[in-house]
């Protein structure tokens, strides 16, 4: 089978609608030649669960059911009126619909095919978290000669670098079960996990490292990315991964000390997936036109980039779709929304009267994976943002190292695990 070069299925002339294969975003990103094992794609939208009526719709809120408090905000609160991108729900799906029906004109396939085992390998969840907690136990190597050979292993660090052009095998040694377990099965357990070329990964937590005390570029990053671990009820029920509360949101992005971390030059772009809560779009973005654009003026809190000194000038809307291009549910739902959107901001002097620019929205179509699973926007970044050559590149809250990049998070390495690919 032909590998393919690109994740990017079609891109309309101006770049502003795009389709994506997700699984091979991921792939490419890593530099690897073998398929990320996938599910197969969702082949129908999912069944309407809206309240079909406004008398419906207030059964439902005052019928005492279980409903997040992210619905009840998203329904009581006044849609902003502003020219405003993060507030102006309306305006975004009309640009979603039109995107709709320009791809439904396309004569194109919308993913290419998958690799669907009917059970997918599962990496033991004890894992990472030992690799913070008990890290003494635990040992590493790139050419180990055998689980027992002491002369090819080291003790685990929390950093690992691959500075060739080439992938880089990464074996993890944990310790056997204690002779009082019931298993009969006391020998290690090694995992292999493969580093992209020119890499680095720092397992790690909050506070993240200072550059003194991880793999950084002596000029800052010129682009840094983040997923943040945001308010989400059903991850939290179903133990997907760890959540944080919306009361420690601020708390939570206030502690990454981005400033520290910025290219020197003054060129860094941020990029932030932000969930389609409005609360947690307002902490990120501010709560108005001027005070997202970091100008002032707003009726409310500027928002924790405008404090970093960023400026919101891109917004990206994923729509998660069919294997025929559909949406998987409809753009205006209120239980559920068919899309996640990630802001890019850069920065600004701040000074008054400094001219404003218009805030550019794409919308980047894909068909949706396994749950949580995003596409990865290393091609695209790379193709439509002004980045320098050579640039360096930090994901926070990583899931996985990037070819090129550096990656820092609590599961840094998690889909670099080799079981999760052919």
């Amino acid at each position: 089978m032909s590998h393919p070069e690109t994740a990017i299925l079609y891109a309309s002339p101006d770049d502003r609608i795009f389709v994506i294969d997700i699984p091979t975003s991921i792939q490419l990103a890593q530099g690897r030649t073998q398929r990320l094992l996938s599910q197969e794609p969702r082949v129908t939208p999912y069944p309407s669960i809206e309240p079909k009526t406004a008398k419906a719709r207030t059964n439902v809120l005052e019928s005492g059911q279980d409903i997040s408090l992210f619905t009840l905000y998203n329904i009581y609160r006044p849609r902003l009126t502003t020219t405003g991108l993060l507030g102006d729900d309306t305006a975004r799906e009309a640009t979603i619909t039109n995107a709709l029906t320009h791809i439904s004109n396309l004569t194109i396939p919308f993913l290419h095919p998958r690799a669907t085992p009917k059970t997918h390998p599962k990496l033991p969840p004890t894992l990472f978290p030992s690799l913070l907690t008990a890290a003494q136990t635990i040992h590493a190597a790139t050419k180990p000669s055998s689980s027992h050979d002491k002369a090819t292993w080291a003790p685990w660090t929390p950093h690992h670098i691959n500075n060739t052009d080439s992938s880089l095998p990464l074996y993890i040694r944990t310790p056997p079960p204690p002779p009082s377990t019931s298993t009969s099965d006391h020998t290690p357990t090694v995992q292999t996990f493969t580093l992209p070329p020119n890499s680095s990964t720092t397992q790690t937590t909050l506070p993240l490292p200072t550059p003194t005390h991880a793999p950084t570029p002596t000029t800052g990053f010129h682009l840094i990315t983040l997923d943040a671990p945001w308010p989400n009820r059903s991850a939290r029920r179903a133990h997907h991964y760890a959540t944080t509360r919306l009361k420690d949101v601020r708390t939570l992005l206030s502690g990454l000390n981005l400033d520290a971390h910025m290219a020197y030059d003054g060129r860094t772009v941020v990029g932030v997936w932000v969930t389609n809560s409005l609360a947690v779009r307002e902490i990120v973005c501010g709560e108005s036109e001027g005070s997202m654009n970091g100008k002032g003026g707003g009726a409310g809190d500027a928002g924790w980039l405008a404090e970093c000194g960023l400026r919101v000038f891109e917004e990206w809307v994923w729509v998660k779709t069919t294997s025929a291009g559909e949406a998987v549910c409809s753009v205006e739902s209120v239980w559920r929304k068919p899309y996640e959107i990630f802001v890019l901001a850069r920065e600004f002097d701040g000074e008054e009267g400094e001219e404003e620019e218009e805030v550019v929205r794409r919308v980047i179509f894909g068909c949706a994976d396994l749950h949580s699973r995003k596409p990865h926007l290393k091609e695209l970044l790379e193709r439509v943002v002004d980045l320098p050559d050579g640039y360096e590149g930090l994901e926070i809250f990583a899931r996985g190292a990037t070819a090129g990049w550096h990656a820092w998070g609590d599961e840094a390495l998690l889909f670099n695990w080799d079981g999760f690919w052919e």
